[in-house]
């Protein structure tokens, strides 16, 4: 019983590390009150990774890609904000297209750049966005983008690129449709998840053939129509650019310029992610704001636990205004180990 109460006094005092509003705790049972808004600076860094068609049905656009992609490039040397950027492909390992000679699996080309290195950001970037046409002829988007950045990392490499207090921002540039196992939606909320479940710090914009179109002769769709991507797209609530436009380097240039902002602003937002100081049983958990109880499971409009980060996450579309302002979430459970500190 010593070593109990101990173990509990001693969780009971890094409470304060977790920002806990109140903690009321008898034996294992622990109630914790956590506020669901703050205020923070919005950061002035940006994550920008294309993710960019290199199959062979590429190969009439490769042309226009490539002034697109010094039009573009070049007017990001204006971009003010700190800037991290890198190049993937929509090639995954099937079959043996993953090979020393084909950029695939969501690896960085040539690592990622920043405008504040010192080398010429223009040039650097365009000569990434040059994959060539040798890639898998099934291509996605999801997949790659999703092995480039999620833990843990496949392509070690890759590390260093997503920066927790930056914005996050994806395009993609395809003459397809997605052709990976992902849904959209799925999709959507990993992506989301990669910035702590917040969906204003993502931004993505899409290069493709619209569905619905027929593109002109001078353009040719691979297959079937980007039902998928648009789906992603829409969920995000993203920016659709026409691959077959004149000005697509411009318009992809003109939507990632919108991103910039060189200075940092005061924001209030939703706390969507809540660190809990032990580790709980799962069958007594219960996570109620105000007079509601939120489902578990539920990862768009209830709450979800990750183990590996001893957190529960509530739902982007759980609508925070639905009860009083200065109303708090509480988390209910019983614990089964606190952590240990050395004396």
């Amino acid at each position: 019983m010593k070593q109990l109460l101990s173990t509990l006094a001693i969780g009971l005092c890094s409470l304060a590390l977790f920002g806990f509003t109140s903690v009321a705790a008898a034996g294992p049972q622990v109630k914790i009150s956590y506020d669901v808004h703050e205020t923070k600076f919005d950061s002035d860094k940006l994550d920008l990774i294309f993710v960019v068609d290199d199959s062979g049905s590429m190969q009439s656009y490769q042309v226009s890609l490539q002034e697109a992609a010094r039009k573009f490039a070049t007017a990001f040397d204006s971009l003010q904000a700190d800037v991290h950027a890198a190049v993937i492909t929509t090639s995954m390992s099937n079959g043996n297209y993953c090979q020393s000679k084909v950029l695939c699996d969501g690896k960085f080309k040539d690592g990622y750049i920043s405008n504040r290195s010192g080398l010429r950001f223009s040039d650097e970037l365009a000569a990434r966005l040059r994959v060539g046409t040798q890639g898998d002829a099934t291509e996605t988007v999801f997949a790659p983008l999703l092995t480039a950045l999620e833990e843990p990392l496949r392509n070690p490499e890759n590390a260093g690129f997503l920066r927790a207090d930056a914005r996050l921002a994806i395009v993609f540039v395809t003459d397809a449709e997605e052709q990976s196992q992902i849904k959209p939606s799925e999709f959507a909320q990993r992506v989301v998840a990669l910035k702590g479940g917040q969906a204003d710090r993502v931004s993505l914009i899409g290069a493709l053939l619209p569905s619905g179109q027929r593109p002109p002769a001078s353009c040719t769709r691979d297959q079937d129509e980007p039902v998928l991507l648009e789906q992603g797209l829409k969920l995000l609530n993203g920016t659709t650019i026409d691959l077959c436009s004149v000005s697509m380097g411009d318009e992809v240039a003109k939507a990632v310029l919108a991103l910039d902002r060189p200075d940092q602003t005061e924001i209030t937002v939703d706390v969507r992610d809540f660190k809990l100081p032990a580790v709980p049983k799962m069958s007594s958990m219960k996570v109620t704001y105000g007079s509601m109880a939120l489902v578990p499971g539920d990862v768009l409009n209830g709450w979800v636990f990750r183990s590996n980060t001893n957190k529960v996450l509530v739902g982007e579309k759980f609508d925070y205004s639905m009860q009083p302002a200065g109303t708090k979430l509480e988390i209910e459970f019983e614990a089964l180990s606190w952590p240990t500190y050395k004396r």
